[in-house]
Order: structure tokens, then C-alpha cells, then sequence
């Protein structure tokens, strides 16, 4: 960032002010610069989508939401204000884009533009039902839960259990937890058709192309699946993993970038990147073969047909690696990336956090220490740096792209080692609660211990920053984001 502490942070707001005070010296406006904001991604910028999905992933519930501008739970992982938000008012917006399942995301309100996100989700899809499949593995399925497996499908031999079950329907099981990427994409789809009825074709293309894109994920992946889940992290080294999802990361902001108003429903196109990633995990996780039905266009049938034979029960799974990945990814990139339109051209995609200093994972996986979990920290920076490679390979191939990356691990990090610092004086663990597995359904209003002032807090929840807090990291993303203003 070139930037370091509290007072370098602040100076974001300076030169900010300067490129507004500039543009509209030149006969522009604060928001005209950024027609829009339109966002992807997990619970760090979800706004309210989960609250409409049945779902544990939600925050539609106090302690969440009290110090908003409203005092009342809005479905944010947070006491008061995102990142996102604060760099939204920061840009001239005087109301926030809606969450796009929510009744606010209609009329005059799309013209703002739209939020995507949903807690839980990830790059890969089969994220957002991680937790799951691990209470599978316990027997701690709920009713409804179990319902899902027993839909129509391929017979499967249960690896845990030896008995015959059918397929789980894993589509409906991830779109009842989360709004997985490809289904965000969808979304977006719909919404540009919306955009259009509203404002016409020009403006809508227009307001598609102009607008600030934000995408973040990844942090789920690792925190919520591959740390969890034996059937990734046995079978890759964090590394591998890293790198899978980097592909799909790639392959998400090229199909971003190509969508236009007009183009037909993602379910006709061949299908989109982490949908036919999942499906290797899908085998990981079932222990079994599984048919190519549905693998489309995209000729992963024969990939999948040369894996299925090496993913089998137990000793066999190690077989399955990256290089299995690799192909898959060269034949999404074959078959989809070559599409040409008015897509998204100024996109920031946020860095991992710290994952190793969240109070939850230091809890889940400090074994009783309270530091921050070196090789956990390791493990993010390790995937920033592909993904800062990534994002400068593709913009080297993109000249009409404008991709950043949002660096939140430095100021996350800063912030965790030195938060008297920034004026707060608990890092550690969260205001909710006891401060050290609470997020979710475990933070509620009848959380014992819960802080009544979350301001010296870094952390609101196990997980999540405090409103406080991100208003340090809205600062860093407005350095960070500068190159994409205007």
C-alpha cells in the first residue's frame, strides 16, 4: 500500500477529496464517477441476501445491525457499517445499492446498482454446504437436510457408511445456504435486463460499464472447507488448493467482463467456471464415481470420465490432483472466454485476510494458544500473491480492464498486532459474546458477555470486523482503488 498506521490510512480521504474536488471542477459529480457499485462475494459484503434464503448464514438479528445508521439488523456481519459501505459514501452515495434479493432492489434503486453477496459462499461452490457434509460424516444431518439426499440421482456407495444412497442433490442444497458465484452471475444477468426496463439500453450499458465491481471471497474456501474438510485438505496442499481457486477466480472476472444486456441466460451458455470445478469436489466428497450427465459442451464429460476412474474409495483419492484441476480449467477457459461485449471494466477483487488471527481460528486451531496462527497466515499470503500474479496477467491481456486488488491483509494484519494504534484496544476476540466462536446464529441476542460499546473492539464477532474497524479497511480500499475512479 505505501502507506503505514492510523495517519497514513487517514490520508485516503485527502486525496480522494482532491480527484472528487477535480472532477467536479470539471463539470462532473462525486457519484458521476462511479454510476454504480455492484458486488460479489461472502459475508464480508453481504448486505442482507442471506436473509431471504433459509439459511443458517444470517445476521438479520440483533446484536448485528445496532449501531447502524437505523439501529436495526440489516443481514451485514456487523455491529454497524461494511467496508463497502463506507467506501460507497466516501464516492458520493447517499444510499447504499441493495441487496439484490431484497424488495429495495426495484426501480429507480437499480440504477444505484446491486449487491450479490451471500454469507457463506466462496469460490467454490460446494462451500457454502462444506458444514454439511462434515455433519453428514457425524450423522448430524437435519430433517430437511436429509431430504436433499434422497432426490433422484446416480446410485453412490457412502464411503463412511457402506451403504447405498442417492445422489445429493447438491445444487438445491448449495442455492438453500448460500447464493454460490455462478448463481450470483445469474443474478446479475437478471439484474442488467431489470437495469434496462428502467433506464433504457444506452444508460444501462452505459451505467454496466462505468460501474465499480467488487468481489470477495476466498476466505470461506479455507476457513469453513479445505481446514475442515479431509477430503481437500488430505488430497491438496494448500498451495494446490490456493491455485484452484485461482483459477476459478480467473474465470469468473473474464466471464464478468464479457456479460452484456442481451446475452442469453447463463444456464444456455456453456456452463460457467466453479459449477464444473465442483463437480471433482463433489467426487472427493461422495468417495464414488459419478456420471457426466449435464457436463454440456464444454467436453468435461471426457475429463471426467479419465478421473472418475482414480477417484475411489479411500487410498485412491490421492490420485486425483491438480494436474485433474489444470485440465479442467484449460477446458473452461477453451471453450467460454472468447466473448466480446459491454461487460464489467473497473473491477476490485479483495485479498485474504489474516485468517490466522480471527478469534474463531485461533480458537478452532490455536491449540490453546492466543496468538495468531503463523502457518493459517502463511496459507493467505501465499494465495495473494497468485492472485496479484492473476490479476496482472489478465490485465496485460485485457486492455480495456481495469482489475485491482484490494490488499486487506496488511491493515487487517496491522490492525491485529497493533490496535492501540488505530484507538481500539481489544483484538483478540469479539464483542459478541465470549468473543471467540460466536458469528452467525451463535451471535443472538441472548449471547452472554455481549460488549456494550463495539467501537475499541477490532472484531464484532468471531470473524467479522466491527464497524470501527472497517473503517480503517474502507481506507486502505479507497488507496488501493484509486486507478479505477473515473
Amino acid at each position: 500500500m505505501g502507506l503505514g498506521g492510523g495517519e497514513g490510512l487517514k490520508g485516503a480521504r485527502v486525496v480522494l477529496v482532491a480527484v472528487l474536488f477535480s472532477a467536479v471542477f470539471t463539470g462532473g459529480n462525486a457519484q458521476g464517477l462511479v454510476p454504480a457499485i455492484i458486488t460479489f462475494g461472502d459475508s464480508a459484503v453481504d448486505v442482507g441476501n442471506n436473509d431471504y434464503l433459509p439459511t443458517i448464514f444470517r445476521a438479520d438479528f440483533p446484536p448485528y445491525g445496532r449501531d447502524f445508521t437505523n439501529h436495526q439488523p440489516t443481514g451485514r456481519f456487523c455491529n454497524g457499517k461494511l467496508a463497502t459501505d463506507i467506501t460507497a459514501e466516501t464516492l458520493g452515495f447517499t444510499k447504499f445499492p441493495p441487496a439484490y434479493l431484497s424488495p429495495e432492489a426495484s426501480g429507480s434503486n437499480l440504477l444505484l446498482g446491486a449487491n450479490f453477496a451471500s454469507a457463506a459462499s466462496g469460490y467454490y461452490d460446494h462451500t457454502a454446504i462444506a458444514y454439511l457434509l462434515h455433519g453428514r460424516f457425524r450423522g448430524v444431518l437435519t430433517r430437511s437436510d436429509h431430504a436433499l439426499f434422497k432426490r433422484t440421482g446416480s446410485n453412490m456407495v457412502d464411503h463412511i457408511s457402506g451403504h447405498v444412497t442417492r445422489l445429493y442433490d447438491d445444487k438445491l442444497a448449495i442455492e438453500r445456504h448460500a447464493i454460490p458465484l455462478p448463481q450470483q452471475l445469474e443474478y446479475y444477468k437478471e439484474y442488467q435486463s431489470k437495469l434496462a426496463q428502467v433506464a433504457g439500453s444506452k444508460k444501462a450499458s452505459s451505467i454496466i460499464s462505468e460501474a465499480l465491481y467488487i468481489l470477495s471471497a476466498g476466505s470461506s474456501d479455507f476457513v469453513q472447507n479445505y481446514y475442515l474438510n479431509p477430503w481437500l485438505n488430505k488430497v491438496y496442499s494448500p498451495d494446490d488448493f490456493s491455485s484452484i481457486l485461482i483459477g476459478i477466480f480467473s474465470s469468473f472476472i473474464k466471464f464478468l467482463r464479457a456479460m452484456q444486456t442481451g446475452l442469453p441466460s447463463l444456464r444456455g451458455v456453456p456452463a460457467p467456471f466453479s459449477r464444473r470445478a465442483s463437480i471433482a469436489v463433489t467426487l472427493h466428497w461422495s468417495g464414488a464415481g459419478a456420471a457426466c450427465a449435464g457436463a454440456g459442451p464444454m467436453g468435461l464429460c471426457g475429463v471426467l470420465a479419465r478421473t472418475v476412474a482414480r477417484v475411489m474409495v479411500g487410498k485412491e483419492l490421492r490420485g486425483f490432483k491438480r494436474q485433474r484441476m489444470e485440465e479442467i480449467k484449460l477446458e473452461m477457459d477453451y471453450h467460454i472466454w472468447d466473448l466480446h461485449g459491454l461487460g464489467a471494466r473497473k473491477i476490485g477483487v479483495t485479498s485474504l485476510p489474516p485468517f490466522g488471527c480471527l478469534p474463531a481460528t485461533i480458537t478452532l486451531f490455536g491449540g490453546g494458544s492466543n496468538d495468531c496462527i503463523q502457518n493459517l497466515n502463511n496459507d493467505a499470503k501465499n494465495f495473494n500473491q497468485k492472485l496479484t500474479a492473476e490479476v496482472n496477467s489478465l490485465t496485460k491481456q485485457y486492455s480495456d480492464l481495469k482489475l485491482v486488488v484490494f490488499d486487506i491483509y496488511k491493515p487487517f494484519y496491522d490492525l491485529v498486532q497493533s490496535p492501540s494504534k488505530y484507538g481500539f484496544f481489544e483484538a483478540r476476540k469479539g464483542c459478541c459474546g465470549t468473543g471467540t466462536v460466536e458469528t452467525s446464529v451463535l451471535c443472538n441476542p441472548k449471547s452472554p458477555g455481549t460488549c456494550k460499546n463495539a467501537t475499541g473492539y477490532v472484531f464484532f464477532d468471531s470473524v467479522h470486523p466491527s464497524q470501527a474497524a472497517n473503517q480503517v479497511l474502507a481506507d486502505s480500499l479507497i488507496i488501493d482503488g484509486i486507478g479505477l475512479i473515473g
